[in-house]
């Protein structure tokens, strides 16, 4: 009974030391630009409850990209004094 409960100890330990360390991609995914967006598909999608949710999910992110690739192209072609108003 001494092993098992030695064993326990080490996988507990394990575990432990593994939920202690935040995996990179986490912290990858974390970054604000980055989780905002998620954070947003993600609760369109649960508030949307679709029949296929990853196809949903994925087309909100598609769209954003969309969104933004025009408008950083529209940014650009405006004068500069424009580019610092704010809204």
């Amino acid at each position: 009974m001494q092993k098992s409960n030695g064993a326990t100890q080490a996988v507990q330990s394990s575990f432990d030391k593994l939920l202690s360390q935040e995996h990179r991609d986490v912290t990858y995914l974390k970054q604000e630009h980055i989780s905002i967006v998620i954070a947003r598909a993600l609760e369109q999608t649960y508030s949307e409850q679709p029949i296929d949710p990853v196809s949903y999910f994925s087309k909100i992110l598609l769209n954003h990209c969309n969104v933004e690739s025009i408008a950083t192209k529209v940014s650009f072609n405006r004068p500069a004094k424009f580019l610092d108003w704010p809204g």
